[in-house]
C-alpha cells in the first residue's frame, strides 16, 4: 500500500470501519519498531520472544509511575508463572526519533534509578494512531495488554490497579502458559 510522507506506520493497517476511537478494539498489538533503553533495536510483535507478555503501554511521562506500579504487578505475577515477559512501552511521537540517544537520555536516568532498564522499550509513532489502531480514548493513562508472541491481545486492562483487573489478569497468564 502507498504511505504518505510522514504517516504513521499504524495507518497502513487495515481496520474494520469506525469512529475515531473504537468500543471494538483491535484483536493484535499493531506493529512497530523502537528501541530498548540500551539501544538495542526492538520491533513488535517479533520482539515478544517470550510465551506470554504483559505490555504496559504509555504515552505520557506523566503515567510513569502508574506505569512502573503495573510493571512491578506483572514481574510479581512473573515470579509464580516461568514463560511471562513484562514490557513497559513507551510511545514518542516520531520527531524524537532525530534526536536520537538524547531522546533516551531521560528515560535511562529513570530506568538506572528504579531499575527497570530490562523492561523499558520505546516506540516511535504518532500517538494518536496507535490509540486509534487499539482503541484507547486517553493519552494520560496506561493501557495493560496481555499478548501472545504474534501479538494477539487476550486481556486488556487500563488506569489504576483494582483487585477485579487482578483477579482477571492471573487466571489469563496461566491459561496462555498451559497452552505452550
Amino acid at each position: 500500500p502507498c504511505v504518505r510522507r510522514g504517516a504513521s506506520r499504524f495507518s497502513t493497517l487495515p481496520r474494520r470501519p469506525m469512529g475515531l476511537f473504537s468500543s471494538d478494539p483491535a484483536t493484535h498489538l499493531p506493529p512497530g519498531e523502537g528501541v530498548r533503553t540500551d539501544g538495542t533495536p526492538f520491533e513488535i510483535p517479533a520482539g515478544l520472544d517470550a510465551v506470554a507478555t504483559l505490555v504496559v503501554l504509555t504515552f505520557e511521562d506523566s503515567v510513569a509511575p502508574l506505569s512502573g506500579q503495573w510493571a512491578r504487578l506483572g514481574e510479581r505475577i512473573a515470579e509464580d508463572n516461568a514463560g511471562l515477559a513484562v514490557l513497559e512501552l513507551i510511545v514518542f511521537p516520531p520527531r524524537m526519533k532525530m534526536l536520537g540517544d538524547m531522546a533516551l537520555l531521560g528515560l535511562r536516568a529513570r530506568a538506572k534509578a528504579d531499575g527497570s532498564a530490562h523492561r523499558l522499550a520505546v516506540v516511535f509513532d504518532k500517538a494518536k494512531a496507535v490509540r486509534k489502531a487499539l482503541g484507547i480514548q486517553s493519552a494520560s493513562s496506561v493501557t495493560v495488554l496481555l499478548v501472545r508472541p504474534d501479538g494477539e491481545i487476550v486481556w486488556r486492562g487500563d488506569g489504576e490497579i483494582d483487585l477485579h483487573e487482578i483477579e482477571s489478569l492471573e487466571p489469563q497468564v496461566q491459561a496462555l502458559l498451559k497452552e505452550a
